[in-house]
């Protein structure tokens, strides 16, 4: 799983990670435009079937 950390055009900062696919499973947004720890930051994940269909 690759991960990256970006910047939104607001200045949020973003942690994203990726399947080995390039399939985006996990993303990160910051809940302080600091980036500091914080349990309010929203972490969707998303699951891949062995097809590469989202799994819900």
């Amino acid at each position: 799983m690759a991960a990256s950390a970006l910047e939104e055009v607001n200045d949020t900062p973003t942690d994203v990670a990726c399947h080995p696919y390039g399939w985006l499973t996990d993303r990160m947004v910051r809940a302080h435009v600091s980036g500091s720890a914080a349990t309010n930051h929203a972490t969707p994940h998303i699951d891949y079937d062995p097809l590469g269909a989202w799994e819900t």
